[in-house]
């Protein structure tokens, strides 16, 4: 778990006080396939910005917003993707995109 607010271990989860780009660089040499990481801006752009990301999945929640938190903060560049699928599960819209 990534979290400004640390914790104490249990057996299902592990607090670290690394850089998501640390984490997700360390975890990338071990054994296993995928890392999944749900999160917001602060979390995210780092990430983007390292190029450590390979597919997107974007859930449109039916809630329009006047304001609100950014998914992406300001990217130093565009960040090449294209559409791989989008289907619907109740009443979210679920967008893949697989990094270009």
């Amino acid at each position: 778990m990534v979290t400004s607010h640390l914790g104490e271990d249990t057996d299902t989860i592990k607090y670290w006080k690394q850089s998501p780009v640390e984490l997700v660089k360390r975890n990338q040499k071990e054994q296993g396939k995928d890392i999944w990481i749900v999160g917001g801006a602060k979390l995210i752009d780092p990430l983007v910005q390292a190029n450590l990301i390979d597919t997107y999945i974007l859930t449109t929640v039916p809630i329009f917003l006047g304001s609100g938190i950014r998914l992406f903060d300001r990217l130093e560049e565009q960040v090449p993707v294209r559409l791989i699928d989008v289907y619907q599960k109740n009443e979210l819209v679920y967008s893949i995109y697989q990094r270009g």
